[in-house]
């Protein structure tokens, strides 16, 4: 297994409870065509369009009045490139963090790879607000936990793993997968989704590169999870 500083943090996103984005997206025929384990109940993913985004007028809301109690601008804590946070105050980071009950807060992590691109194509400014202070041993020392990693096109784009269907050769490809899943249907190793991805990236060119996104749970989940 690779070690945590294979990857780096990208940023941060609200997110439906999984319970509820299954409800809204995966029936049973989308999970037949798109899932390598349509058993899986609740997927999640990086792709919007498989792990829902808490609805738009109150993700802009929220952003609205956290910006003001912060004493900033919605567009100075919010990347709109990787459509991620990457500017909140250190207290979203712990359980003190106030958000409407059943949205969840993750983070996003990304390869060294991913990060060189986004510096070539956009300029080091690009980047520069990222969370570069922060490193994930210390997001997993907040109590934060991986889930495990999706496989994606640029910033989190169309997810090879569960945001796009599979022909009947293509799925015989990877179903050897399968077993590197978990509960969630994300990769629980690092290695095993770049195997992934580099078979995806051929299956699917006009989504390459993919690479692995790293998706983390906050311990303020965890909690609501309890509670409900």
């Amino acid at each position: 297994m690779k070690p945590l500083s294979a990857q780096r943090l990208l940023g941060f996103d609200i997110r439906l409870s999984p319970e509820a984005s299954a409800a809204e997206i995966w029936s049973e025929s989308l999970r037949a065509s798109q899932l390598i384990d349509p058993s899986i109940a609740y997927p999640i993913s990086v792709d919007e369009g498989a792990w829902s985004k808490v609805d738009e007028a109150t993700y802009r809301g929220a952003i609205s009045t956290a910006a003001d109690s912060w004493g900033m601008r919605p567009f100075e804590i919010e990347n709109l490139g990787v459509r991620l946070l990457n500017r909140v105050p250190m207290e979203w980071l712990t359980e003190k963090m106030t958000l409407w009950r059943g949205a969840w807060l993750i983070a996003v992590s990304a390869s060294r790879e991913e990060f060189s691109d986004l510096q070539r194509d956009f300029g080091a400014d690009y980047i520069a607000g990222f969370w570069q202070d922060l490193d994930l041993e210390s997001l997993a020392d907040l109590g934060w936990s991986l889930l495990g990693y999706d496989v994606a096109g640029r910033t989190g784009g169309i997810s090879g793993l569960c945001g796009t269907g599979f022909s009947t050769s293509g799925r015989a490809e990877v179903i050897q997968f399968k077993s590197n899943l978990g509960a969630h249907g994300l990769f629980s190793d690092l290695h095993g989704a770049e195997e992934f991805a580099a078979i995806r990236e051929r299956q699917m060119p006009e989504h390459a590169p993919l690479r692995p996104f790293g998706i983390w749970s906050s311990p303020r989940n965890r909690a609501l999870a309890e509670i409900g």
